[in-house]
């Protein structure tokens, strides 16, 4: 339970730390322009890539949240890391079609819908030539992905709308990145550079290493999406999910202890 404390003011630690940050995050939210859609969620599959800035964020966002909601959320976080290799899962922060933390949603869901269809079809090819070497060495390890995971992508939306003002060109839309790239180092540039090199600016990569440490969170991926694919049954994954969820839970309630 060592870790688990370690963790937990480590946590807590980063943040306090985000409190002067947070400002900073919103103004650069606010760099890209108010959008309606019609709210089909298809853009909610996936969580988006992130600086380790808007991790630190959802963190606090948690930190938050209702008991019950937050151990929802983590539930459904723990469970998308170990599976979503091998199913089409959905971000946990929706819920009953609606995203539960829209006005800090991340800067990827913010620009959905905004780039070029160019643009967003170059970017869509590059993912999915990356993922198909992740596929690749998944394959080496015995593990074959559907057809149907691996050609996935996110579809290019049309629904998106501007509100009050002009739609953005792609090179307006890349300055808020590298903004929050920027605020993201300043933040922690070691703690910055792990997150992108060690967990791919994956959120729930993260979170489940926060209690299992980054090898044995890959190791039991592994072992959860194994027996999705070559047994069909998410027993391992349901069993893991709860013991990982339960440590979650315990660090977020350490948490809160420091806080008081």
């Amino acid at each position: 339970m060592s870790h688990i404390r370690d963790t937990s003011r480590n946590a807590a630690g980063l943040a306090e730390e985000f409190r002067p940050f947070r400002k900073k995050l919103r103004a650069i939210y606010k760099k890209v322009p108010a959008t309606t859609c019609r709210g089909k969620a298809a853009c909610c599959t996936l969580i988006p890539e992130m600086t380790f800035i808007e991790a630190v964020s959802a963190m606090k966002l948690l930190q938050d949240m209702e008991i019950k909601e937050r151990k929802r959320v983590l539930t459904l976080m723990v469970r998308y890391f170990l599976l979503n290799p091998v199913h089409i899962m959905h971000c946990p922060f929706l819920h009953e079609a609606r995203c539960i933390i829209y006005k800090d949603r991340f800067l990827g869901c913010r620009t959905y819908g905004l780039w070029s269809e160019k643009f967003y079809a170059k970017s869509a090819a590059r993912s999915l030539e990356a993922r198909r070497h992740i596929h690749a060495a998944w394959k080496r390890a015995g593990i074959n992905i559907p057809a149907e995971i691996r050609e996935f992508r996110v579809p290019y939306c049309t629904e998106v709308k501007v509100t009050g003002g002009r739609r953005p060109d792609d090179r307006t839309l890349l300055k808020p990145g590298r903004k929050m790239a920027a605020l993201s180092e300043k933040f922690s540039p070691e703690m910055h550079n792990m997150f992108t090199s060690t967990f791919y600016m994956d959120l729930s990569f993260w979170l489940v290493s926060l209690v299992k440490g980054p090898n044995a969170a890959a190791q039991a991926k592994f072992v959860a999406a194994k027996q999705a694919v070559t047994e069909g049954k998410t027993s391992i994954a349901e069993d893991i999910t709860a013991s990982v969820t339960d440590l979650l839970k315990g660090m977020f309630q350490e948490v809160e202890g420091h806080g008081r």
